[in-house]
């Protein structure tokens, strides 16, 4: 049985998936989605985390992992990804503009067919 845990860098608590039961082998097919309600401080380079009593700030990098739903099985994460925020590009108004040339330091190579 496998879930998806989704935090930024720095935070104590995850934000946790349902769990995906019957994944032989590793192989699973679900679709997961995370809402993060935050502002981002662009001049401190900080995402805002509302809260009763103080704001947080994290530094703006999330990380994705996948782990057992039981930790006695296997106590660390099968895989795990950190998304810095703070690189992502612009989004595209149409999606004749998206490309990958938006991307900063992208190279376009030559593909093998």
């Amino acid at each position: 049985d496998l879930v998806s845990k989704s935090k930024f860098v720095g935070e104590k608590e995850a934000d946790v998936s349902e769990i995906h039961v019957r994944a032989i082998n590793g192989n699973a097919a679900f679709n997961w989605r995370f809402i993060h309600t935050f502002k981002y401080a662009y001049l401190e380079r900080k995402v805002i985390i509302p809260d009763e009593i103080e704001d947080k700030k994290f530094d703006p990098i999330i990380t994705l992992n996948i782990s057992d739903a039981d930790p006695s099985i296997a106590p660390l994460p099968y895989g795990a990804v950190y998304l810095n925020l703070a690189n992502c590009p612009r989004g595209a108004k149409t999606p004749a503009q998206c490309c990958m040339e938006m991307i900063d330091g992208y190279k376009k190579t030559a593909g093998i067919s």
